[in-house]
């Protein structure tokens, strides 16, 4: 059984933050999705994908310059957004991706988004989970650096790096432990290359559009070779739209 304590931790990670008339959830609920007695595999689960927001909490209120965040120098404080809060963990399909886009923040809905809606959605159900690389409220897209990002990623011993494959870890074990797959889509070169330490580096199998490795834990990964972004970047050219959706089909 989980701890009181333990109870009172989780809760009082469900932090509710609003600015500029949007309201984002810090936290993913983990426990009502799972029976009222947990085994100490979820348990440890659970406390370390809340520690990692944790992390990232603290990272934030010592008020670090916009490029320590991998954003652009003006860009607004964010805040941790995390896990999108309305989603299940124990969706159907798990996708990796590098950060959310500014609609998704602005509508209280991480789906209502051009990725969403033309790339990703029309291959896949609603049952969809997301972990960003960048659990942070940014209010334009263009508030990123991808430079940064990119430069950061290459790194796996950087501590964002470190931080993401924590959290990928916990959601995986946790859908393991449910029997859900353990089925990862890695939305582009970036996310692939911060999981870097979490792929294993045998039984990789090259194809055109992906590649499908598997992770230290037995995990399926299938690293798509372009940001799932990139056709909407490009004008929506079919050729490059169709990379992204053979790799999530």
């Amino acid at each position: 059984m989980l701890s009181a304590t333990f109870l009172h931790a989780v809760c009082e990670q469900r932090i509710f933050f609003t600015r500029h008339s949007m309201k984002w959830t810090g936290a993913i609920d983990f426990l009502k999705y799972l029976p009222l007695k947990i085994s100490p595999i979820q348990e440890r689960a659970i406390q370390t994908y809340m520690s990692c927001l944790r992390e990232w909490q603290e990272f934030l209120d010592e008020r670090p310059v916009p490029s320590d965040m991998c954003l652009k120098t003006g860009a607004p404080h964010p805040v941790v957004i995390s896990a999108v809060g309305e989603l299940n963990p124990l969706a159907d399909y798990f996708l990796a991706l590098v950060y959310r886009p500014a609609k998704s923040f602005h509508s209280n809905n991480s789906l209502n988004n051009k990725t969403m809606h033309l790339i990703i959605l029309p291959e896949l159900s609603l049952s969809l989970y997301v972990e960003e690389f960048l659990p942070l409220g940014v209010n334009q897209n263009s508030d990123v650096d991808l430079a940064l990002v990119s430069k950061c990623t290459k790194d796996p011993k950087h501590w964002m790096c470190k931080n993401f494959s924590d959290r990928v870890q916990a959601v995986t074990i946790f859908r393991q432990t449910c029997g859900k797959n353990s089925i990862i889509w890695l939305g582009g070169p970036d996310v692939c290359s911060a999981l870097g330490d979490y792929v294993a580096s045998c039984g990789v199998t090259e194809m055109t559009e992906c590649d499908i490795a598997t992770g230290v834990n037995g995990q399926i990964f299938i690293r798509s070779s372009q940001h799932p972004s990139a056709p909407i970047l490009a004008g929506m050219a079919d050729v490059v739209a169709q990379i992204s959706r053979s790799s999530l089909r």
